[in-house]
């Protein structure tokens, strides 16, 4: 889940969708490496570096879909990694510092991967 997908209903249908059958108001997804929230009307929610606790109003019948953003190369003009702590009714976005150049340095070793990969590392690009 990308923050655009907030406003394409057909892709906010279809992801809410595959919830139904796990009769659970949240979801947490990563892999895009943006951090956020999405609930089924297109609101959606960016959090600020570490923004919390949220509440993600599961209370009132809201389903939730968290992109905890990821753990290594976030690309939310955040380099710091992140992560989410969530307690049933609240989450918090954390984020840490890590070491950009030891990760670079191991991309940088693999002849097959371009540069760039390593270089977005320390813009969270």
């Amino acid at each position: 889940m990308l923050p655009r997908d907030a406003e394409n209903a057909g892709k906010l249908a279809a992801n809410f969708g595959a919830m139904a059958a796990l009769e659970r108001p949240v979801c947490f997804v990563g892999h895009s490496h943006v951090p956020a929230v999405y609930y089924e009307d297109g609101t959606l929610f960016r959090p600020q570096g570490t923004d919390g606790p949220y509440d993600l109003g599961l209370a009132s019948k809201k389903r939730a879909i968290v992109n905890v953003g990821s753990v290594g190369q976030p690309r939310d003009g955040d380099p710091r990694l992140s992560y989410v702590l969530f307690d049933g009714r609240t989450i918090t976005f954390v984020r840490l510092a890590y070491d950009h150049a030891a990760a670079a340095a191991a991309i940088r070793a693999v002849p097959d991967l371009p540069d760039f990969l390593a270089e977005r590392l320390f813009a969270g690009r």
